[in-house]
């Protein structure tokens, strides 16, 4: 079973393109058994050129069968509200908050207000930038669902990849 799944980040400018729902959906056309394995991506910051058009494709992707995550949550102008109005199916936590973890009640406060807020709303949680066991096992315990960060991997080539996956 190929639990693989391939991320796309989104740009403010492709967000707001009149065409992006119709290209996406040419390329994966006779594709639809994928859809389910491919996440689009957007940061807070993406979505401030044209929030009601941005919107509108977002929901038109979701609809769609594609998977919508809101990346870097946390750092941006109004986080909640986007929470509340996107057809989000994941929360990437922002790596700030993760360095955090290590003793920092203030941080580790925030994080643990993120991780209940995005449980309480449905989301499945990613955390981002984990470079530790001891940040790994803090994050599992209180309910992320996946992890990213240095402790996995360091970014690799195509290449790199392949010969990482077999091994993993």
């Amino acid at each position: 079973k190929n639990d693989c799944r391939i991320s796309i980040n989104l740009s403010g400018k492709d967000l707001i393109d009149p065409n992006l729902v119709d290209e996406i959906d040419s390329i994966f056309e006779g594709y639809d058994e994928y859809r389910e394995k491919i996440g689009f991506e957007v940061t807070e910051t993406e979505l401030l050129s044209d929030w009601n058009f941005a919107r509108n494709n977002l929901n038109k992707l979701k609809d769609r069968g594609f998977v919508i995550s809101l990346d870097d949550f946390g750092t941006g102008y109004s986080s909640l509200s986007y929470l509340s109005f996107l057809p989000l199916d994941k929360l990437k936590i922002d790596r700030s908050f993760i360095s955090g973890i290590s003793g920092d009640r203030n941080h580790e406060t925030l994080l643990n207000t993120i991780i209940n807020l995005g449980t309480d709303l449905g989301l499945e949680l990613i955390a981002e930038g984990v470079e530790s066991k001891e940040q790994l096992e803090y994050l599992g315990q209180r309910g992320c669902h996946l992890f990213q960060g240095y402790y996995f991997s360091k970014p690799l080539k195509i290449d790199d990849f392949k010969v990482w996956l077999k091994k993993n």
